[in-house]
């Protein structure tokens, strides 16, 4: 990510507001939407339809990679191993279900 796309991200970040219209986007980006289709592709923000008055609109949002990237170290080594450690918790509750099965058929 280049000096560019941190600054816009973190100015959407700090939007203190779930989700952004085009104009509130187009604002916070500095109307570069080069950038903000840069971090849609990066999965850094997420685009939405919201459905008002029978018309569509693009809303956007911050995801989860977003706003861990401006996190503490810790937050981020959680972020990126969550799916390894569900893996390994089921690993281990299966195995101690089939050890006991085991057991009590023997």
């Amino acid at each position: 990510m280049d000096s560019q796309e941190k600054k816009v991200l973190q100015n959407i970040v700090n939007f203190h507001k779930g989700s952004l219209s085009p104009a509130e986007m187009g604002s916070t980006s500095g109307h570069n939407w080069k950038i903000v289709n840069n971090l849609i592709a990066k999965n850094f923000l997420e685009q939405f339809n919201e459905y008002i008055n029978g018309n569509t609109y693009n809303f956007y949002r911050v995801s989860e990679k977003g706003l861990i990237y401006f996190s503490k170290w810790y937050k981020k080594l959680f972020f990126y191993i969550k799916s390894d450690l569900r893996s390994i918790i089921v690993s281990i509750i299966t195995t101690v279900f089939t050890y006991l099965i085991i057991k009590l058929l023997n």
